[in-house]
């Protein structure tokens, strides 16, 4: 069944002027020189030692692009962005606090909330109206491949929405990620702070098909990406995991969390949920070693097994 989650307020960072293209490319991995509107790109910000300063979507919207991703980031990123400004034409601002998110599974609902939508099929980014307010409706595979971010300048529903809506739509969070965290985890998309951060090379999460651009030539922290490339293999990675076992897994206790082969310590949990089954999936980073699909893993110490299972 479609669903809309309300979800409060999100990072939106915004590149302004005519040089924002250039600007928002040397300084992430996905290749952003023309983005255009109606775009809608996943891509990693990067430092200069090729880090993941950030991951999220790039919006390509008619006068402007955004970076929207995880809440609590602006402080962090639009200093980075504007510390890379030396003579282009270009500013970032942060639009974090002016806008509410929404996440709708699919673009089914669409067509219940009325005003001034374009035609069906929608392009990936668009822009539109929301109680008479600013709207931005953005493609984010955060639980589906077509699931779509909804940024509205007002919190609620607009008033001529259809009851369909308002009987799909539930109060969530972009915390806890209640209700639809399972989904989330399902669709293998990494949550920023929580599955990885600053220490994470951009391959270690395994996106390097949808977040990576490999022929866009030079942009900040470029040469390690390309070397970690070059070379074919990181230390580490980012997999999906079955988990069995009875009992709830603390995802704050350290050793709740752990995964071993044996009585080696080859991995650590790093989020957590319950299934549409009944079982439980997680995200977690293990060695080179225990990459393979099928990878049968101890998970801390209350005698829960996790499998590696394939990301798609």
């Amino acid at each position: 069944m479609s669903t809309l989650w309300k979800l409060g307020t999100g990072t939106i960072v915004e590149f302004q002027g005519k040089d924002r293209s250039k600007v928002f490319n040397n300084l992430a991995t996905q290749d952003l020189r023309e983005l255009s509107a109606g775009q809608s790109l996943e891509t990693f910000i990067t430092d200069p030692k090729g880090r993941a300063f950030g991951h999220g979507m790039a919006v390509g919207l008619q006068d402007t692009h955004w970076f929207v991703t995880v809440p609590d980031q602006a402080s962090r990123l639009v200093p980075h962005f504007d510390r890379f400004i030396i003579m282009e034409d270009a500013k970032v601002k942060d639009r974090s606090s002016e806008f509410t998110f929404w996440l709708a599974s699919d673009d089914s609902l669409l067509s219940s909330i009325g005003g001034s939508l374009p035609t069906s099929p929608y392009p990936d980014a668009f822009q539109s109206t929301w109680n008479d307010g600013a709207a931005v409706f953005a493609r984010a595979p955060w639980i589906t491949a077509t699931s779509r971010l909804i940024l509205t300048e007002s919190p609620d529903l607009p008033a001529y929405c259809s009851t369909q809506l308002a009987a799909h739509t539930i109060e969530s969070d972009l915390k806890d990620r209640k209700a639809w965290e399972p989904h989330r985890i399902e669709n293998f998309w990494p949550w920023y702070g929580t599955d990885l951060d600053e220490r994470n090379f951009p391959q270690e999460l395994d996106r390097d098909a949808t977040a990576i651009s490999f022929r866009k030539g030079c942009y900040l922290g470029q040469e390690t990406v390309a070397r970690l490339d070059a070379l074919g293999q990181v230390q580490k990675k980012l997999v999906k995991l079955s988990i069995q076992g009875d009992g709830e897994i603390d995802i704050h206790n350290a050793e709740a969390v752990k995964l071993r082969s044996g009585e080696a310590e080859v991995g650590q949990l790093r989020s957590v949920a319950k299934a549409s089954t009944g079982a439980s999936v997680g995200l977690g980073f293990v060695k080179r070693s225990h990459f393979e699909a099928g990878t049968v893993l101890q998970l801390g110490t209350n005698g829960h097994i996790a499998t590696v299972i394939p990301n798609a």
